[in-house]
């Protein structure tokens, strides 16, 4: 980016020409998300963006055709939403990622590339062997760092004793719960996905064992004697899919 400024000296007006190097945000394409990590607090007077359409990573493994024209097609969506909101957006097509990212510096010679932590640990060993910022990912609910909490010196992992310690850490379901960050009601959330649909059960055994009571919940949520038989019978009678979060 080039400023013109001015300077006056004695009965003439010269410009001065600055050059300004933006920040970069590089944007991986599973975190197509303006609200997340480094790309939150980006502005397009200040940041650039950069995306890298990596052959090398679609050729290393066997992706369906429509997923992998579906992750594709996604990048370049959100590549021209960036632009549409002002932001310039350097869209490379390399061999690798670390081949984009390098081309990027030799074009724009940013003054500094942030990425927010990848969610891969190949793609967490490619940035920190780049000259990269690194953001701490808020793309899910726990952290790698707060799953180490909850870790601890254990000897076994349970999916219902995980489970039950995100519940009582981020109190979902209960009646007037709040977004830690935000400060926004989940009440009104629950509510409006139940009107379309979406049912939200809490097992009472669950109940029991923390010493919770109905009362506590919101008025959306439904009560099952046992969430692990529920989940059975909705898969074995009614078919569903249980997809792991």
């Amino acid at each position: 980016m080039v400023i013109e400024t001015w300077s006056r000296q004695s009965k003439f007006v010269v410009p001065t020409m600055i050059s300004v190097s933006l920040q970069t945000i590089w944007v991986f394409g599973d975190q197509l998300n303006r609200d997340i990590g480094a790309l939150r607090l980006a502005r397009p007077d200040t940041h650039q963006i950069l995306m890298v359409e990596s052959r090398g990573k679609v050729a290393s493994r066997r992706w369906h055709i429509q997923r992998a024209h579906f992750i594709v097609t996604s990048m370049r969506r959100f590549a021209d939403e960036l632009r549409e909101e002002g932001f310039s957006v350097d869209y490379q097509r390399a061999d690798s990622m670390s081949d984009g990212v390098r081309r990027h510096r030799e074009m724009f010679a940013p003054s500094q590339i942030s990425v927010t932590e990848p969610n891969s640990f190949a793609a967490r060993e490619l940035v920190a062997s780049l000259d990269v910022h690194i953001e701490m990912s808020d793309q899910f609910l726990c952290h790698p760092s707060i799953f180490e909490q909850f870790a601890g010196s254990r000897k076994t992992f349970k999916m219902e004793d995980f489970y039950r310690w995100q519940r009582k850490r981020l109190d979902i379901l209960m009646d007037g719960a709040k977004d830690a960050k935000s400060g926004t009601d989940y009440a009104p959330l629950v509510g409006a996905l139940k009107s379309r649909g979406v049912r939200f059960e809490v097992c009472e055994i669950t109940l029991r064992n923390r010493s919770l009571k109905k009362e506590q919940f919101t008025l959306d949520a439904e009560f099952t004697p046992s969430g692990v038989v529920r989940i059975a019978d909705l898969q074995y009678k009614d078919k569903y899919a249980y997809i792991r979060p």
